[in-house]
């Protein structure tokens, strides 16, 4: 909370968000590190499973991150940890009611930064038709769809594309750079490598005996999936773009270690969970010892 408070006091604003802390030597974005505090915070709340009064403390840090990163124009970190605070709250308490009063409220939020950003309503009108602005507004999203296109089924080789005409084409259009150099059949595969993580992130949220370690699980597959969902449906105009990068790809330190710390965490829950179906399988095998 208080690195975001930082960065809003002496942080750099880069297209219409102001979310990055000049160190000198390198830049940091703190709402990358955010996610991960708030996955920890909610899981071992959520985890002794209490009454909603005793998760108080956690939904209070959780308003205070993303009061603090609206405030930044960040709307992209927004979204990403409200999705990973809901879906961490739903599964550990299964509360319906609660859980479609919070989306609501945030559907009257994103209307409500809608009227208050410009950069926002500059996206949203550019995600309708970028070809009003095709040197200005739009510039962005039709060098992505042109470079996608042009890139075909099997892409115009390594080094032979010309990504750098795409603003930004080595974070938020690295998806774009990567369909036109390499083909959108990589493309889809590097997708599909995305979904059998995810796959694997639900099915160790599913194995793990320990509530504190299922609700990591779910913290980093909602935080990792949105994100990847987010960048990649801006960049082929399903959705208004957010500005966010696409996890382990897109060039950035934070959003990188924010990424390969996430992963720590499933390694280190599936360690937990070998450790227990280890211990379970010997104490059963030595029962069976016993008897015969």
């Amino acid at each position: 909370v208080g690195s975001l408070g930082l960065t809003l006091l002496v942080g750099e604003e880069t297209y219409g968000a102001k979310n990055w802390i000049d160190l000198g030597v390198f830049s940091l974005q703190p709402s990358e590190f955010v996610k991960l505090a708030l996955i920890y915070v909610f899981a071992i709340y959520l985890s002794e499973r209490r009454a909603l009064r005793g998760n108080l403390p956690a939904l209070a840090f959780a308003g205070v991150c993303l009061l603090l990163i609206v405030l930044q124009k960040d709307l992209g970190a927004v979204l990403i940890c409200f999705v990973l605070c809901l879906f961490m709250y739903y599964a550990a308490t299964g509360n319906l009611l609660l859980c479609s009063l919070a989306v609501v409220a945030a559907c009257g939020g994103a209307v409500l930064m809608y009227l208050l950003f410009d950069h926002v309503q500059l996206r949203v009108a550019m995600w309708q038709n970028p070809w009003v602005s095709p040197t200005e507004g739009g510039y962005q999203i039709i060098q992505a769809l042109v470079a996608i296109g042009s890139g075909g089924m099997a892409g115009l080789g390594l080094g032979l594309g010309s990504p750098t005409t795409i603003p930004v084409y080595d974070t938020d259009f690295i998806f774009a750079a990567l369909c036109e150099e390499m083909g959108i059949l990589v493309g889809l595969m590097v997708l599909l490598v995305y979904v059998l993580l995810f796959l694997r992130a639900g099915l160790l949220a599913l194995r793990s005996r320990s509530a504190l370690d299922s609700l990591l699980c779910v913290g980093v597959l909602a935080s990792l999936s949105s994100q990847t969902f987010l960048i990649v449906g801006g960049v082929v105009k399903m959705i208004p773009l957010t500005g966010v990068t696409l996890p382990f790809i897109s060039y950035g330190g934070s959003s990188l270690l924010s990424s390969m710390l996430m992963l720590g965490v499933l390694q280190g829950v599936s360690i937990n969970a070998g450790r227990r179906e280890e211990s379970a399988w010997l104490r059963a095998h030595g029962r069976e010892e016993a008897e015969t």
